[in-house]
């Protein structure tokens, strides 16, 4: 593999992480300010920076720490560094990612916990979105109530698509549905067929076509409030970011003179 095909696989690779509140890559959400690839020896280095100084120390180690092992996964990596920027909580967050170490470990006593529940709590959110966002468009471009809640799996993952965004949410919700089992959000993985209904609620149970508007009334709260949050963050981060732009040519300015 040369080098630029190492480099697009290892931006792939940290792609694949999302902000575990916003479901959106970290890639697409700009929250990667260095990305440095040195395919002959295999290093790579990445530094990020969340959208405020005071962003939870659980979701920026988690994000680190998932671009670390994603990275690591790959054949070629020998050396995988992760830094995160300009953060209340960055000098013991990298320790821990240099390290390898556990959240737990990182953050000792002021740890609330380990990141199993917390994990857990934002699949369920993420399923629950990337399920209204399928659900509305496939109503909305002519699939009936019956016909999408007696689906199966493989039944949606065979319907005919063309259109560029259906695709993309299918393919998202599906990513979801078959890596984690509705009622199980704790990373156990898929458990079925293909067999088993492709809309369920977040217990795994069925749904009837005349609950399907309660259900969505429901789970569209849950999507609004993660696409809310994702729009604040963005400003948020490109404040920030023209903020760190303005001091660093400030600082080069001085520097120069």
């Amino acid at each position: 593999m040369n080098a630029p095909a190492r480099r697009a696989q290892a931006w792939a690779a940290i792609g694949e992480v999302t902000d575990p509140e916003l479901d959106q890559s970290v890639t697409e959400l700009g929250f990667i300010t260095e990305f440095e690839v040195d395919a002959i020896r295999g290093d790579v280095s990445v530094a990020y920076r969340l959208p405020t100084y005071w962003c939870a120390a659980n979701f920026a180690f988690m994000m680190g720490n998932d671009m670390a092992e994603r990275l690591g996964e790959l054949a070629w990596t020998q050396h995988v560094s992760v830094r995160l920027l300009d953060h209340f909580y960055a000098d013991e967050i990298n320790r821990g990612l240099a390290d390898n170490a556990s959240f737990q470990d990182t953050c000792g006593h002021e740890a609330s916990g380990g990141l199993t529940e917390l994990r857990a709590t934002f699949r369920y959110k993420a399923f629950m979105s990337r399920q209204e966002r399928l659900m509305g468009w496939l109503l909305a471009h002519g699939v009936s109530r019956e016909t999408l809640v007696a689906w199966t799996v493989a039944d949606l993952a065979a319907y005919t698509l063309t259109d560029a965004r259906g695709l993309h949410l299918r393919e998202r919700y599906l990513a979801m549905r078959r890596s984690h089992t509705p009622g199980d959000f704790s990373g156990q993985g898929y458990r079925g067929d293909g067999r088993e209904i492709a809309f369920v609620t977040a217990a795994g149970k069925a749904i009837a076509a005349d609950d399907l508007d309660a259900h969505r009334r429901h789970i569209q709260s849950i999507r609004m409030n993660s696409e809310f949050n994702a729009t604040l963050c963005s400003r948020v981060l490109a404040v920030r970011q023209r903020e760190v732009a303005s001091t660093d040519s400030a600082a080069g300015q001085a520097l120069a003179r």
